[in-house]
């Protein structure tokens, strides 16, 4: 199988490897973040922790459980992705 490569820079090393997991978990982090410091994220935590006033604070559920899945799913699917490219390497 031929190696990983990304945007031409082939994966070839554990080192390398290493280095580009560790800027994806890094982007990943700032990500997270920025989203718990934002409106979303403050729904988010009203969500978790008040049940009984988020509906009376304006939050719509529905929609904040959405991006809330969406963004699990987008971090899970990297997660996967990596551990796929660490199996063929």
């Amino acid at each position: 199988m031929p190696s990983v490569s990304i945007a031409g820079f082939a994966l070839t090393g554990h080192l390398r490897h290493y280095y580009f997991l560790l800027a994806w978990c890094a982007l990943a982090l700032w990500l997270s973040l920025r989203v718990r410091s934002s409106r979303l994220g403050r729904a988010m935590i009203a969500l978790r922790d008040f049940r009984d006033c988020r509906r009376v604070m304006g939050v719509d559920t529905v929609r904040v459980k959405m991006v809330a899945f969406a963004l699990s799913s987008i971090y899970a699917g990297i997660a996967g992705g990596c551990t796929w490219a660490r199996s063929i390497m």
